[in-house]
């Protein structure tokens, strides 16, 4: 008789805000996962899709499922997704850093700007929802470059440089998108942006 593993996994459909805001979204990328390396192209189609989603008055965005297995140290270990996860989480940052002061004016309940900051560093326990366990120089160079504040460089970087640095080539990428709409539509394109990528963009998670 063959064994009954449907209770095994869990598929849930979740948005952005559930994936990086629940009490338990802590996601640790396990040391036989390759570091991050989206480049130009992935990075840019992640962008092109969710904005063209907005752009066309989408309900929803569905940017794919997740694999990820329960630890015992309280973290889902990534099998499937860490690339758009370590992605989304640049993203937050670059929102964070470039426009969270301008946004901090128009939501006056600081409900976006909390989100964004609680989807990179827990409000509540004051960790990081992303642990890069690949190489721990890694994950010291993504919080230093990435996590605390974006270390955009203050010169242009190379084409090696930029494929080098993944997560700094990310950022830039996202910056130069960001500033395109605010001079469209100034900070409530912004705000509009951030406002569906956190609740209208879904993924389905499978623990």
């Amino acid at each position: 008789m063959a064994e009954d593993i449907s209770g095994i996994f869990k598929p849930e459909a979740k948005n952005i805000i559930k994936i990086f805001g629940d009490a338990d979204s802590y996601y640790q990328i396990p040391d036989y996962q390759r570091s991050y390396s989206w480049g130009d192209e992935e990075v840019e189609q992640l962008w092109d899709d969710i904005y063209s989603a907005m752009e066309s008055g989408d309900e929803s965005y569905f940017l794919g499922a997740m694999i990820l297995i329960k630890t015992k140290d309280g973290y889902f270990e990534v099998v499937d997704g860490q690339q758009r996860l370590t992605t989304l989480t640049i993203l937050f940052c670059v929102i964070r850093d470039l426009y969270g002061d301008k946004l901090k004016k128009l939501d006056r309940d600081l409900i976006l700007i909390s989100s964004i900051q609680d989807a990179i560093k827990s409000l509540v326990k004051g960790k990081y929802r992303l642990k890069l366990i690949t190489q721990l120089h890694y994950q010291n160079e993504f919080e230093q470059e990435i996590l605390n504040r974006v270390n955009f460089p203050t010169t242009a970087l190379t084409k090696k440089q930029r494929e080098q640095k993944k997560s700094i080539n990310a950022a830039l990428i996202f910056k130069q998108k960001l500033e395109e709409i605010e001079k469209k539509g100034g900070i409530e394109e912004i705000k509009r942006f951030a406002e569906f990528l956190l609740k209208k963009v879904e993924m389905i998670t499978i623990t």
